[in-house]
């Protein structure tokens, strides 16, 4: 099933891409590959709710993982949706946003550094 809906979106995005230059960022591929992302770590945390083990969920590196593209995926959202507009009317704040996303990108890198680290004890046990 999961495999079948991975198959779709990726036909889907392969459909939304332009083969032509454009002056501007293409919002629907970058909005398709976010919510893709989010419908993905929403089916692992939903599977793993439904699949309870001995073991905490905070000792599995996918978690780690998922909570970080999560964290990205929602933030890099609110930051593109808007971005043309906030051109225009609020370059401050579209300065914040971006800053912002660089805080977030170097958060997601110690989620992904805390994965690591996860994936690594287990393999030593």
């Amino acid at each position: 099933m999961a495999v079948a809906i991975s198959a779709i979106v990726l036909i889907v995005t392969g459909l939304n891409i332009e083969l032509f230059y454009v002056d501007k960022y293409n919002l629907k591929i970058a909005i398709t590959y976010c919510v893709i992302n989010i419908l993905q770590v929403l089916y692992w945390c939903s599977y793993k709710l439904n699949n309870i083990n001995k073991s905490k969920i905070t000792d599995d590196p996918i978690f780690w993982i998922s909570t970080s593209i999560l964290l990205w995926s929602c933030f890099f959202l609110f930051r593109i949706i808007p971005m043309y507009l906030l051109n225009e009317i609020d370059k401050p704040f579209l300065k914040l946003l971006k800053q912002i996303l660089n805080v977030i990108n170097i958060v997601c890198g110690g989620l992904f550094y805390i994965a690591l680290h996860k994936y690594n004890s287990m393999e030593k046990k």
